[in-house]
Parts: structure tokens; C-alpha cells; sequence
């Protein structure tokens, strides 16, 4: 299809049987059969495998990607009220609920969306992926395997490497001193001494020092 810089000559849409895994309709569309305009060519490809695809089998939902003339069809246009279920592809599905979530983020007040964001939309893919229905993908999920879950973890840990542990550091470890320990800096003198004795400066630089 179209992209920045580039213009299709044609559209070939195909549509899927989702339990059989069977193609059962491809559709082949060019840009002459759209006024030359290639950016309505998925929505004619689209509506025409629709057509068909009602006078021969029985139509209960439509998985698209988030294309906006296709949603449009299907909320608002001339597919509105066939009773037809439209959903998206679980990619753009996550993509677009990411992208609300983000902008809600963005209102006063609601900046702790944004902390959320992730595991929300690693929960709506979890939630697709269990779902059988559209239905079931609507109720209330439980958590009850976290605490069997946690104790696999922690078996798995301890018949391993083990728990890590906190070593007692010595009193002669430097460790304890932290990252600016109490010991004095040296002066000019002592720098400009090593420095000489590491032949890195002469004598007669540092009588001009």
C-alpha cells in the first residue's frame, strides 16, 4: 500500500477464515478503478470482499487493521447495521490503546497513567490471547495463579544458585568508606613531587610553578 514518497498501483486485499486457517476471498484492486486515487483503494477492496463475502457465507465479525476508512464503515457507514462485530488485529489494537492511554496521561492530574502504560497493554495482550470470545474477553480476569507462580520461582531459585545473600564486609574494607571516603587531598606540592618523580614534569617547571 501507499507510503510516504511512494504511490500504489494496486490493492490486493485478502481475507482469512480464522478456525480453518482458509483464504476465502481475494480481492485485487487498481488505481484506475479509484479515480487514480490510491489512497481509497483499501476501502474499495474492502467493501467489495465484504459484499461478497455476505452473499456467500455467514458474516459474525470482521478483523481489520486500524484503518480509519474502514472503521468508518463499519461504526458509521454502510455496514453499521448489519450487526457485524469489527475488531482490530491485536498489534494495532495494542498500538491504539497505548497511543489513548498516552494522551490521557497527558491531562492535568493524570500523569500516573503513564507509570501504567506498559503493563496495561501487556495485560490487554494476555487478555487476547486467553479470550476464546468477545465475550469472555470482557470478563473479569482472576489472579489466582500469582502465589503458585511466585512459589515456582522461588523453588526454582533455591534448587539453583540460591537466594542472594548479603555478605559482612570486613573493617579494613574500603567499601565501607562509601564513595568519598575521609582522607585529606593532597597539596600542590605532594602533585607536582609525584609528577616529577614520574618524569612527567621537570624541575624547571615546577621552579616556574
Amino acid at each position: 500500500m501507499d507510503s510516504p514518497g511512494h504511490c500504489a498501483q494496486y490493492c490486493t486485499y485478502t481475507a482469512m477464515e480464522n478456525e480453518s486457517r482458509e483464504i476465502i476471498s481475494v480481492i485485487t484492486v487498481d488505481k484506475r478503478e479509484t479515480g487514480r486515487n490510491s489512497v481509497i483503494m483499501e476501502r474499495e477492496a474492502f467493501v467489495r470482499t465484504v459484499d461478497t463475502l455476505l452473499n456467500e457465507v455467514k458474516l459474525v465479525e470482521v478483523c481489520t487493521d486500524a484503518h480509519v476508512q474502514i472503521s468508518a464503515l463499519m461504526n458509521k457507514g454502510k455496514y453499521k447495521d448489519l450487526g457485524l462485530q469489527h475488531s482490530l488485529d491485536m498489534w494495532h489494537g495494542a498500538k491504539n490503546l497505548a497511543k489513548r492511554i498516552h494522551a490521557a496521561s497527558q491531562v492535568k492530574g493524570q500523569s500516573s497513567l503513564s507509570s501504567w502504560l506498559k503493563d496495561i497493554v501487556n495485560h490487554f495482550w494476555w487478555c487476547c490471547k486467553t479470550a476464546d470470545s468477545y465475550q469472555e474477553f470482557l470478563t473479569s480476569k482472576t489472579y489466582g495463579y500469582i502465589p503458585e507462580l511466585q512459589a515456582m520461582i522461588l523453588q526454582k531459585r533455591l534448587a539453583g544458585k540460591g537466594m542472594p545473600r548479603r555478605r559482612t564486609l570486613r573493617p579494613d574494607d574500603p567499601r565501607r568508606y562509601g564513595p568519598l571516603p575521609p582522607v585529606p587531598a593532597p597539596t600542590i606540592e605532594e602533585l607536582l613531587h609525584t609528577q616529577v618523580r614520574r618524569g612527567l614534569v621537570s624541575t624547571f617547571q615546577t621552579k616556574d610553578l
